[in-house]
């Protein structure tokens, strides 16, 4: 008696380029878990990879672009159910859109991806399939589409600046004194994982100083209302800030970071012996680097913010 597949999991991976699907087509029982690592392109794309796992391997991905929403996929290794988790990626696609504030989806008609698209809604409209799906906003999503509408922030923020929600943790654990000696909190996993760097970093001759972590909704809305009660512009605002409900410190997992010496959130971080340590080490420890230059999201050079993977991927 054949045995049955071992169950996937979901999980959304951000900014990988196209390789890890190009290698599962030539995998036909998917791909070491290293090749997530592997296939993070040399700067930042524009997409977020959604990824199956099934006993420890990758057995399938998407991609969807939050900006344009075209998804490029599923890709599933050949002996994996194809219709089964091809589903289960596509529908995973249009969650993650909806953290975006986009409800509607466009693909490439091509081979076996096209009969499936097509039997979950995809319609042709031009060279494309294209699919609108419900506004099924959570209780989350549609408390910060308020907040925001009443601050006067843009509807559509989180796909003009491909910024996804940042639901609120349920726990947070207490993550001592910053360096103004304020009581910091952050998840358990991001407190682990930044002990664990700030220990390896003092080894070095590295001295990382935390000046901030979690921060709420409500902080980021009064934040954004005294910015805008002094007369700041809008635009001028969501340069410097992210919008209420899309702050990856509403996550927990999310550092701004200094050192002795160097001005605090300020550029010339990058110009410390802490921010090439980090540059260096920082993804052993399951740090990345949120808005270097030139970044996606069209927020100001932040060389001070480091976001734990917990708070980047999750489960669906």
């Amino acid at each position: 008696m054949t045995s049955s597949p071992a169950p996937v999991q979901i999980r959304l991976d951000q900014d990988h380029d196209h390789r890890l699907l190009r290698a599962l087509a030539e995998a036909p029982r998917g791909l070491p878990m290293d090749a997530l690592a592997r296939s993070r392109g040399p700067g930042l794309s524009d997409r977020c990879l959604i990824v199956a796992l099934g006993a420890g391997r990758v057995v399938g991905a998407i991609t969807m672009d939050p900006g344009t929403g075209v998804i490029v996929g599923p890709q599933v290794a050949r002996h994996f159910p194809q219709q089964r988790i091809g589903e289960q990626l596509i529908v995973a696609s249009e969650r993650v859109a909806a953290r975006y504030g986009r409800f509607e989806l466009q693909a490439e008609p091509r081979g076996a991806c096209a009969k499936l698209l097509q039997s979950l809604g995809y319609q042709p409209q031009g060279a494309r399939l294209q699919r609108r799906f419900p506004r099924r906003r959570t209780r989350f999503g549609r408390s910060i589409a308020a907040l925001n509408e009443q601050l006067g922030l843009p509807h559509d923020y989180g796909v003009r600046h491909r910024l996804p929600l940042q639901p609120e943790p349920k726990e947070l654990v207490a993550a001592g004194p910053d360096k103004f000696a304020r009581p910091q909190q952050m998840t358990a996993l991001a407190l682990r994982a930044w002990e664990r760097m700030r220990a390896a970093a003092a080894l070095d001759g590295v001295e990382l100083q935390l000046v901030s972590a979690f921060r709420s909704v409500r902080y980021q809305a009064e934040l954004i209302q005294r910015k805008l009660d002094d007369g700041q512009a809008i635009d001028q605002i969501l340069a410097v800030s992210a919008a209420p409900g899309y702050s990856e410190h509403h996550s927990g997992a999310a550092l701004d970071l200094t050192t002795p010496g160097s001005a605090v959130l300020e550029e010339e971080f990058a110009s410390t012996a802490a921010y090439a340590w980090l540059k260096q080490q920082a993804a052993s420890y399951g740090f990345l680097e949120s808005y270097p230059e030139n970044n996606r999201h069209r927020i100001s050079y932040e060389p001070w913010h480091w976001c734990h993977r917990s708070g980047q991927q999750r489960h669906i």
